[in-house]
């Protein structure tokens, strides 16, 4: 499930997920010219685009075996946020 916010709530979103024990990770990589193999590629604050999406976005993996109502209450949380 890809979080994608405009506005800085993200960590205010990181931190309710992390009181309902629910792991999230950045969004598929980030900004990948963070990462020391790639630093030969460029300067990462060039790549606004890539740096927006690794400050403003996460995933969060849902499991096969997760029920409807589980899936309804995280969104419910969410969208209280």
């Amino acid at each position: 499930l890809p979080i994608l916010r405009k506005d800085l709530k993200i960590n205010e979103i990181k931190k309710k997920l992390k009181q309902l024990k629910i792991e999230s990770r950045p969004f598929i990589s980030g900004n990948m010219l963070r990462q020391k193999p790639y630093q030969q590629f460029g300067n990462y604050l060039d790549y606004k685009n890539a740096e927006f999406i690794h400050n403003s976005a996460l995933y969060i993996g849902l499991h096969v075996n997760l029920k409807e109502k589980d899936i309804l209450n995280l969104c419910n949380q969410l969208n209280k946020l």
